[in-house]
Formats: structure tokens, sequence, C-alpha cells
């Protein structure tokens, strides 16, 4: 499997039509391991959907491109303890959605809850991306200044 560096290669997957999904991985974690026994540290994966009045028409689109990723372990890169957040935003961002710790016991539950969530949400009023980038960009810093985060 390939390994993605932290925050340098935000990956932007488009499972449905303009579904975003923004993938945060980190490498293995060195600092202060034994020498020689690198120690994994988990991936972070967050799904930023549009929920715009744009998006209406793809709403059925968007829950099944997430579930469908879900349910693939992510394409085989979920490990026990990978953590999944899930934002939404139209004129504003919701971020509200608890963060998820992915375990494969755990992992239908995980999906129907991200699935319902998502079901749940109203399509309306236009969609302002600008407006999650200053969170976003608070979780880019906080990863690259935090190697515990």
């Amino acid at each position: 499997m390939k390994k993605f560096s932290p925050l340098s290669q935000l990956l932007l997957a488009a499972a449905p039509p303009l579904l975003a999904a923004l993938l945060l991985a980190a490498p293995p974690c060195r600092a202060n391991d034994a020498p020689g026994i690198p120690k994994q540290r988990e991936n972070r994966f967050l799904f930023i959907v549009d929920t715009s009045s744009a998006m209406r028409g793809c709403s059925n689109a968007i829950v099944q491109g997430v579930v469908e990723l879900l349910a693939s372990d992510m394409r085989g890169e979920f490990r026990q303890g990978d953590t999944i957040g899930l934002w939404v935003y139209n004129d504003t961002p919701d971020l509200e959605f608890p963060m998820q710790i992915w375990s494969k016991a755990d992992k239908s539950a995980i999906v129907d809850d991200m699935a319902a969530f998502l079901r749940g949400r109203r399509c309306e009023k236009r969609a302002h991306l600008e407006k999650v980038m200053p969170a976003l960009n608070q979780v880019s810093r906080t990863r690259r200044e935090s190697p515990l985060f």
C-alpha cells in the first residue's frame, strides 16, 4: 500500500460527483521510539461534504460514495485505531459530527451513523468552502506542530 506524507499530499478523492473526501495520513512516528522499532501512528481521515442546494440531485450518490469508501475500509487503508471525521458545509460549516475511531467490530455502526447523518442533511443555501478552510488549516497546523495529535 502507498504511504502518504502528512498533509504534504492532502488527497482529494471524488467518489461520486463533487464529493470531497480529504485524507490526512501520517507516516510512522519515530520520535521517542526505541531504536529500530518504529511505531505506527494512526491515520486520520476527514470527509468534507458539500450540502448546498446545488448538491440536491447528488445527495443519494454522495451517501452511497461515502458508504462504499467506508465499507471497503477506505480501499484497504483503514487500520485499527484510525480516526474518521465528517464535516458538512453549505453557507456555513458544520463540524459537529463526532470523530469516529475505526475498528472492525464497530465498522457497521460507523457506516450506518455516517450514512444516517448525511441522509438527514438538507441540501440548501449556497456552498462556501472558503468558510471551512480556517478549521481545516487549524487541523493541519495542529497536526504538524504536535506529533501526538
